[in-house]
Parts: C-alpha cells; sequence; structure tokens
C-alpha cells in the first residue's frame, strides 16, 4: 500500500469505529461521545506536508448547515490517500494494467466466504480494532482480493423507471435493483446494490474487476437513468476496514429543468429503512458496517422535530413486519435497539403525545421481553454502548407515554430480568439523565421517578418515598418497592407506620373519592397476602392508621356530593365492609341526609341514579345494604318520590331500568310490591295507566300490578262494571285509554279480559240486547262490536250463543213474539239487528240468514192465524144455532193460545178444524158482503 494512505479512525463510546473523512498525517485520536468526535473532527489541525482540500469534512463539519438533505456522504472522501498513487507511477487512471485476471488474483481473497447471499451467513457482528487493520508492504508480492458492496436507497412512483449505474472513465457497471418493504400509497422504496470485484496490488494500487480484466480506480461517479451524480468524483472506503460501503447523500442533477426519476430520502430515515433492509434479507454482518458509516455521516448534522417525527413514523411503519420476516429475531431486535441507540433525542427535537412513536415503541418493547435472554446474551462487549443508549431511549418513551396513556405494564420491569443485571445500574443512571433532557424544565412524574430510584438504590429508601401530594395508588406502589428493601432492617414497620401517619396529616396526600376507592380495594385484595407478606404489611399499617380514619371522616362529612359521585360513594361503601378506614363513617346516616338533606325539590333524575347507586346491587351483585336497611330506605325514597305525582309518574317510566337493576336480589319482590301500592294510593295514576303503568315492561312488575287491580278496582265495582256510560266504571276507563292509545298495548287487553271475567251474562240478556231490543248502548252490543274486546273471551261467548240460537231456530222455528219483534223494529233497531245478524252470518259456518228464515217462519204462522181468523165468523153466519158451536170456538181459542206458548211450527190445527177450512175460505169472501147480508135474510120459497 502506499505510504501516504492514513487512516483516522474515531472510536464511538461502544468501540464501534468510526472513519472520519479528514485525511491528515498519520494522527489517530479515540473520543468517548459523538459530540467530541464532532468537534475534534470540526478543530483538527493540519501538518505541514499534508494539504486540506476545500471538500475536506473537517472544514465541513465546521460550516456544516442545518440542511441534511444537501449534504454529501463525509465519509467518501475518507478513503482518497488509500488509492493515492505513488509519483514513480505514470499510468493514466483507467488503464488495463492485466490482461489475464484470473491468472494474477492471489490465494488470500479476504471476501472468499462471503456468498452472492450475505444473509445466509450467521457471523458475530464485531467491529475491527485499530490494530487490526495491517496496511501491506510496497514492493510485496503480495496481492489481496476484496468484494465491496455499494447500497443505495430511493423512493419511486410505480411509473418512474430507475437505472443506476457506477461509472469511472468509460466503464460503467448496473445496480441491482430490489423493491424492499410493502408500498405506501404510490411510493415504493428501491435498494440498489453492486459487487465490485477488487484487488490491491503489490503497488497499493486499487484495481476493480471488469470482462476478466483489471483497472485502476481513483474515483468514480454514480449515474441514475442519464442523469449525473452531484458529486462529480466519489472515493470507495478502504475494502480493509468495509465489505459494504453504504451511500446517504446521493443527489442527482436535473438536465434542462427536468428532475431526476424518483426521490431523495432523508438521511435520517434511512437509518430505519437499511435497518429494514437487514432484517428482511437476515444480513445482520452487515450492520457493524452501516452503523460505522452512519455514525461518521452524523457529524454536524441537526436533527429538528420533523426529523424526529418522520424518523418513528418510518420506523411504526416498517420496523414491526421486518422483524417479522427476520431468521433470528433475538439478532433482530438487538439491531433495532442499536439503532434507536444513534438517534440524537433531546427536547427540542422530541415530543409526546405521538401515536406513531408510541406504537413502534410498544412493538419492539414487547417483542425485546419475550426474546430479552436471547438478545443479551447475543450482545457482544462492544456492542453495549449503542445497545444501552437505545434501551434507554424505548423506555424512556414508554414511560413518558404512560402520562398521556394508562397502561397497566411498566416498561422497568425489564430491567428487574436477571439478564439485564449486570448493567441496571448503568441504565438507570443513563435514563435519569436521559428523561432529564427529554423532559427539560417540566416535572417528571413522579411514580416514574420513584420507580427508578427504587431500582438505582436501595439506601434510605423511606426517605425516597415523594413528599408532593400524591394518591393513595402511587404510595401503595411505591411502598411495595420499598417494604422488600426495608425488611432486613429492625423496626422498619413502626418508622414506615409512623411515616404513613405523618404523611396524612400533613395532607400529603390526595383524599378524594377515587383515591379513597383505591385504597379500599387494595385493603380488600388479600388473596395474595399469604404469597406476598410485604403487602399484608402495608396493608396493616394502612388499615391501622387512626389517622387516615378521621382524616377520611372529615372529608366525607364536608363532601357535596353530585350525582355523578353516587357510584363512587356506592363502591366505597361496599369496599368499607373489609375494612376500619370508614370506621367513623354511618351508612345508613350518611345516605338519609344525601337523600333528604336538601329543602329544594329534587330532580326525577336524582332520585334515580340516587337508587340505582344505593338501593340496587353493582355490576358484581354485591349490595351494600341488608334487607332491614333496604326497606327503610326505601320508604324514605317513596315518600320523597310521591311527594309530587308528577314525580312518581315520572319515575314509573324509568322503573324498567330501576328493576332491571335490581335483579334476583333478595328485596327485589318487596321493591315491586311496594312500588305497585304506591300506584294504587295515587288516584290520578290508575285512572291515566297510559302515562305510566302500561310504559313498563317487567313481568314481575305487571303481574302485582294485575293482582293489586284486581283487588283493589275491580272487585269494588264488580257489580256495575256493565254500566259503560258511568263515567268512574274501570271497564269504562281501561276502553278509553285503550282507544287512546290505539290498542297498541297487550297488557291493557289483559286488564280488559280480567275486568270481564267477573261479568255474567245469559241468553236472556244477549236476546234482549241484540233481538228483542237492539241498542247499540248495551254492553252486549259493546263487547260484540267494539275493537277493545276483540279477543276478549266474552265476545266470543255472546258470538257463541247467538249461534247457537240461529241454529235452533233453523232447527225448530221461532215463536211468535220473536217474529213479531223482528217485524215491528224502528229504523234504529233495524239498523242494530242487521248489524248483530249480519256478523253471525260471517262466523256461520252455513252462511246463516235470519232474514229468509224469519219469512219462512212468518208465513206459517200468518197461514195458521188466518185460519183462527175466518172460521168464527162463518160459525156466527153459518151455524149460529149449532149445538157445536161453542166447541169448535173453544178449538180456535186453544190454537191462538198456542202461538204465546209454543214454537210457530209446534201449533196444530185439529182435523175437525182442518175440514171446514175449504167451506170457510169459500165463504169468508161474502162474510161483508152486504148484498150477501140481505139475500139471505129473505125468506126461502120452495118451487
Amino acid at each position: 500500500m502506499a505510504s501516504s494512505s492514513n487512516w483516522v479512525y474515531i472510536n464511538s463510546n461502544d468501540g464501534d469505529i468510526i472513519h472520519s473523512n479528514e485525511h491528515i498525517q498519520s494522527k489517530s485520536f479515540v473520543e468517548s461521545d459523538q459530540s467530541n468526535a464532532v468537534d475534534a473532527g470540526a478543530n483538527q489541525t493540519s501538518d505541514s506536508s499534508t494539504k486540506h482540500d476545500q471538500s475536506n469534512v473537517a472544514d465541513a463539519g465546521a460550516n456544516q448547515t442545518s440542511d441534511s438533505s444537501t449534504k454529501h456522504d463525509q465519509s467518501n472522501a475518507v478513503d482518497a490517500g488509500a488509492i493515492q498513487k505513488p509519483d514513480f507511477f505514470e499510468k493514466t487512471e483507467g488503464d488495463e494494467v492485466y490482461d489475464d485476471a484470473e491468472s494474477l488474483m492471489p490465494e488470500n481473497d479476504t471476501n472468499k466466504n462471503e456468498n452472492e447471499n450475505i444473509s445466509k451467513t450467521n457471523i458475530a457482528n464485531e467491529v475491527m480494532s485499530n490494530t487490526d487493520h495491517m496496511t501491506p508492504q510496497l514492493g510485496s508480492a503480495m496481492r489481496t482480493n476484496f468484494k465491496m458492496h455499494l447500497f443505495m436507497l430511493r423512493y419511486a412512483k410505480s411509473s418512474d423507471k430507475l437505472n443506476l449505474e457506477w461509472h469511472f472513465v468509460d466503464r460503467k457497471f448496473p445496480f441491482a435493483q430490489t423493491m424492499l418493504l410493502a408500498s405506501i400509497d404510490n411510493k415504493k422504496l428501491h435498494m440498489f446494490s453492486l459487487e465490485l470485484e477488487l484487488t490491491r496490488d503489490n503497488f497499493g494500487w486499487l484495481l476493480v474487476l471488469d470482462k476478466n480484466k483489471l483497472h485502476r480506480i481513483t474515483t468514480y461517479q454514480l449515474k441514475l437513468s442519464d442523469f449525473d451524480d452531484k458529486d462529480g468524483k466519489r472515493v470507495l472506503r478502504d475494502p480493509l476496514q468495509y465489505s459494504h460501503e453504504f451511500l446517504f447523500d446521493v443527489h442527482f442533477q436535473t438536465i434542462y429543468f427536468q428532475s431526476p426519476p424518483g426521490s431523495d430520502i432523508p438521511f435520517w430515515n434511512q437509518l430505519c429503512l437499511f435497518t429494514c433492509f437487514f432484517l428482511q434479507q437476515s444480513t445482520y454482518d452487515r450492520f457493524n458496517d452501516f452503523i460505522i458509516q452512519f455514525k461518521a455521516a452524523m457529524y454536524g448534522r441537526t436533527f429538528v422535530r420533523d426529523c424526529c417525527e418522520d424518523f418513528f413514523k418510518e420506523c411504526n411503519k416498517y420496523v414491526a413486519d421486518s422483524l417479522k420476516r427476520s431468521t433470528n429475531k433475538p439478532n433482530g431486535i438487538k439491531q433495532i435497539i442499536r439503532m434507536i441507540g444513534l438517534v440524537p433525542i433531546n427536547k427540542q427535537n422530541f415530543g409526546l403525545p405521538n401515536t406513531s412513536t408510541e406504537n413502534f415503541t410498544n412493538v419492539i418493547m414487547s417483542e425485546f421481553t419475550k426474546h430479552l435472554k436471547d438478545v443479551i446474551s447475543s450482545l457482544a462487549e462492544d456492542e453495549w454502548n449503542s445497545f444501552r443508549d437505545g434501551m434507554v431511549t424505548l423506555i424512556c418513551i414508554q414511560l413518558l407515554s404512560q402520562t398521556f396513556k394508562k397502561s397497566n405494564t411498566s416498561p422497568l420491569e425489564v430491567l428487574l430480568n436477571a439478564s439485564i443485571q449486570p448493567e441496571r445500574l448503568e441504565i438507570i443512571k443513563r435514563l435519569l439523565n436521559f428523561i432529564k433532557n427529554i423532559n427539560g424544565d417540566r416535572n417528571i412524574p413522579e411514580p416514574i421517578w420513584f420507580e427508578l430510584l427504587v431500582l438505582d438504590s436501595s439506601d434510605n429508601l423511606i426517605k425516597t418515598i415523594p413528599i408532593e401530594i400524591i394518591s393513595f395508588e402511587v404510595y401503595v406502589r411505591c411502598a411495595t418497592k420499598v417494604v422488600p428493601a426495608l425488611a432486613q432492617f429492625d423496626n422498619f414497620i413502626n418508622r414506615l407506620s409512623s411515616h404513613f401517619d405523618d404523611a396524612v396529616k400533613q395532607n400529603q396526600f390526595s383524599i378524594d373519592l377515587k383515591n379513597i376507592t383505591f385504597l379500599l380495594s387494595f385493603l380488600r385484595n388479600q388473596s395474595s397476602d399469604d404469597a406476598n407478606p410485604d403487602l399484608k404489611t402495608i396493608r396493616s399499617i394502612i388499615d391501622a392508621s387512626t389517622t387516615l380514619r378521621n382524616k377520611i371522616k372529615v372529608y366525607m362529612s364536608t363532601l357535596n356530593v353530585t350525582i355523578n359521585e353516587f357510584n363512587s360513594i356506592r363502591d366505597i361503601f361496599i369496599l368499607s365492609n373489609e375494612s376500619s378506614v370508614l370506621f367513623h363513617i354511618k351508612r345508613k346516616e350518611f345516605l338519609l341526609k344525601l337523600l333528604t338533606n336538601d329543602k329544594n325539590l329534587r330532580s326525577v333524575d336524582f332520585y334515580t341514579r340516587w337508587f340505582l347507586a344505593f338501593m340496587a346491587p353493582d355490576k358484581n351483585k354485591r349490595s351494600m345494604l341488608d334487607d332491614d336497611e333496604f326497606k327503610e330506605l326505601l320508604k324514605v325514597w317513596t315518600k320523597c318520590v310521591a311527594h309530587r305525582p308528577d314525580t312518581i309518574v315520572t319515575i314509573l317510566k324509568e322503573i324498567n331500568v330501576l328493576i332491571s337493576a335490581m335483579g334476583d336480589h333478595p328485596c327485589s319482590s318487596h321493591f315491586i310490591e311496594y312500588m305497585v301500592d304506591l300506584c294504587f294510593q295515587q288516584k290520578s295514576i290508575i285512572e291515566q295507566i297510559e302515562q305510566s303503568v302500561l310504559l313498563v315492561q317487567s313481568p314481575k312488575f305487571l303481574n302485582e300490578f294485575k293482582l293489586k287491580y284486581k283487588t283493589n278496582v275491580l272487585d269494588v265495582y264488580q257489580n256495575s262494571l256493565k254500566e259503560l256510560t258511568n263515567q268512574i266504571n274501570p271497564l269504562r276507563i281501561l276502553i278509553r285509554i285503550d282507544v287512546a292509545t290505539k290498542y297498541q298495548h297487550a297488557f291493557l287487553r289483559e286488564l280488559i279480559q280480567m275486568a270481564c271475567e267477573d261479568i255474567k251474562i245469559d241468553d236472556e240478556e244477549i236476546l234482549q240486547d241484540l233481538f228483542y231490543k237492539p241498542d247499540y248502548q248495551t254492553f252486549t252490543y259493546v263487547a260484540l262490536f267494539h275493537s277493545s274486546f276483540e279477543t276478549i273471551h266474552i265476545r266470543q261467548c255472546i258470538v257463541d250463543r247467538l249461534l247457537a240460537q240461529s241454529l235452533s231456530w233453523e232447527e225448530i222455528g221461532m215463536r211468535w213474539d220473536q217474529l213479531f219483534a223482528w217485524t215491528h223494529y224502528t229504523y234504529q233497531q233495524r239498523v242494530v239487528a242487521d248489524k248483530v245478524w249480519a256478523l253471525i252470518r260471517e262466523v256461520s259456518s252455513k252462511q246463516f240468514e235470519i232474514d229468509k228464515l224469519i219469512n219462512t217462519e212468518n208465513d206459517k204462522m200468518q197461514e195458521k192465524l188466518k185460519i183462527i181468523e175466518i172460521i168464527p165468523s162463518c160459525l156466527d153466519i153459518y151455524c149460529s144455532n149449532a149445538t157445536d158451536k161453542q166447541h169448535y170456538k173453544d178449538l180456535l181459542q186453544n190454537i191462538a193460545n198456542s202461538f204465546t206458548e209454543k214454537i210457530v211450527r209446534t201449533v196444530v190445527i185439529p182435523n175437525e178444524i182442518e175440514q171446514f177450512v175449504p167451506i170457510a175460505k169459500r165463504l169468508h169472501p161474502y162474510s161483508k158482503s152486504t148484498v150477501w147480508h140481505l139475500f139471505r135474510q129473505q125468506p126461502l120459497t120452495c118451487k
């Protein structure tokens, strides 16, 4: 190698070797912090034997602008010295120096084990130290072969055609192209890769193999689809140090205002995307080269808030999916965490809440927790520094995220794992400093501080419990951490108990309903005490605190409870059954005071929610009252509710909710009975049940109401239920409500049915109301035709009896009075009768027609009446002196009497009368003739 090839190494904290692009005279230096390395590069003085080019990276670092998109890859200038030709060599660059490359290739190929698919190798990611890199001596007969892999990322649309080439002189090498990751919108991520076969000859020259020939190379240029690289002279990195080179700052020139295809990828996003590439391809061995080169390229760049948000947005999009494709998940997780360790986060560029940042962090920490042991075991000594930084960043994000989104899991639990123990204190130290840096002047959440402090040191643990106003939840969590460490000290229980009482006296606890609820829940949950004696100790200290009881008594006695706090009060009383914390609070008196204290009229919502909170069981079916307390409070509650009629009506509208909330509580039946009795104490409710009772859906309530309605209402009016003109008749009221509600309530029909069951109606009443004197105002008519009775049994009973009567008339006939009544109806009676028998005709299977039947029966009756009418006159005229005249008149009278007593069909004309019928019919027309009478009065003469 030429003697002018002098390399500068910058070692990061974790031993990763960072190549600066500063070419100085054989002087190396080591910095422990990245920012120090930047300053070193910016302020490095040069030896007089060495000239600095204007593109020197040290100068660039000193004069760096904040726009990272315009920065060239600093590290590309690093290797200029490595390939600088000696003065005595006068060949022009690009000349073919070897015609037969194969015959000249040495055996010691440093990359011979690196296959085309590097992902299949699983070598340790060790970073070479300075002493590992030996410079070949000039004049040596040994030549060394290398493989150099170049990588570049670029975004492009589906329609863009990307052809990337590597040029030197007139030689060009096409890059292979792979589309990585999933497409986002119309933007696809392309990975360009190129493998170069390189050789360093015994003069120190770097040569590239092309078409079986070796060509000297000093600088090269990239070209994208005829668009030239803005950096006209790029230099390869020293292949002795790296087998992979990552091109971060590649920008192409425009051609006549035409932009090159695709778009550049922001520098910081490439940290994420290259890492995803390694994960997807499982090429973990490339990560060390990448991380060293990326660190070098970071110097002098700014990382503003937009950069930070974009970076985590890309991580959230791609990293988790890439990790799923990784063949070695622990190794992949390790590289992700080390990648995060490079991100220069501070309070200016970082902010929460941020969904992308939080989601990405939660996914990676979850995977890390699952594979923690394997990840830790895969770490090399010189990888720990960046890994610790990455862990600190991720843990900090999770901790700070909890101030915006409550979580049940603590990210600090990972630090309790045995695999982390050797590094725990160092990680905690960095984490505390990192949180301060992120939060700036803001107060760090107290729980986070305490958990960190407990993990960091066990000295003076009681004093580390926060002295600011805190919640009981925070105190319990803190005490849970403290007690195990204190158990080794004598008299620690008394010390901790005294500390707790002092904190209560000094109002260091936030006393409110939420904190009291938590405290009682904690004291109640004793199932784990046997397995965790520390919890038992903490519970005993809190539960025995008289100071705490008095403090809570004062708070509860002065509390101005709102409706929204009812459930919290309920939970507190339920939980207090197994604790002494509320010893001074009398539950029943407290609730009665809450119910009756306000002199102003309460709202219906108040009474409803009061009942749901304190009378009904909670969602876990726990009740705070025994049966006697329930009944006593129910009396007071109903008294308050019944104070105004409109209030009880509104309560009844909501009673479905109350009954449902009671569930199978032992006092549920008592509550329903009590509420039904309350209904019957309000006359307006019974007369307007459509506004209250009919809105109830609870079967239990409705059944109880029916029983009480029968006893309290129907039985009282049992003998007057048919009197539908009576305004206070309950059946009339039910019918009115049924009409008003458009016959929509089945329960109302049940009440009507129950009322009709007490109504007695016989056949005589039915015929009287519907046949002899048909009237639309009679109960029978209403029951037959009113819509409220359509499904009522009594209606069907009336129909059945009329059908039976019609069948009887058809079979045996009708009486004279029935025929007489039908033929002598008034107009209104005729309308009613026609409607009744039209209905019977509709329901009759024989299509009964009463008009036809009556006409037939009437004809028969008139025929027999005619006989009774004509024969007496004949007897008087023609048989006036007959001795048996009276006998025949008696027979005729018997026939006449039969019409009023018997069915018309059963009236029989005796034969003695029947024989006179023909003569009577002939003589009867003359009975009223004067001429005939004069003729008969003349004496008869015989000739």
